[in-house]
């Protein structure tokens, strides 16, 4: 809640924490698709998924002139950038003291925060639903 009322001030706590939910559940699942080819070592998996994450994540920082395709293509390839992207669009509202618009480009780097939820989710639905049928 402190995200809330002292860093995003201006936009809807329900949107913040949808954002970090998705963020929780697609880190998990990509984890788990990270992590297959490490099945006899838990550990190894555990610290390349880390690694990994966290490199995605600076690659997604360094990716300064992204607009909403490449940042959607960037998140469903590769989730750490949905947090990356996602924050970037509301700060830039956030930074002119509006309230975050989903539908709309933001005024200070041209991302809009539906198409970043849009790709998380289309990144969830295989993992979720092949473990309906099992």
């Amino acid at each position: 809640m402190l995200w809330a009322f002292r860093i995003f001030a201006e936009s809807n706590v329900g949107l913040i924490v949808i954002i970090h939910v998705l963020l929780g559940l697609s880190l998990a699942s990509w984890s788990f698709f990270v992590a297959a080819p490490f099945g006899k070592s838990p550990q190894l998996a555990a610290v390349v998924t880390t690694f990994l994450a966290i490199v995605l994540a600076i690659v997604a920082v360094a990716f300064k002139s992204a607009k909403n395709g490449a940042a959607f293509i960037f998140t469903i390839l590769f989730p750490p950038g949905f947090y990356i992207f996602a924050t970037r669009s509301i700060s830039g509202y956030e930074s002119r003291l509006l309230a975050t618009n989903v539908l709309k480009n933001d005024p200070e780097f041209g991302i809009s925060v539906m198409p970043q939820i849009i790709a998380v989710i289309v990144r969830l639905l295989p993992f979720h639903l092949s473990s309906l049928i099992d």
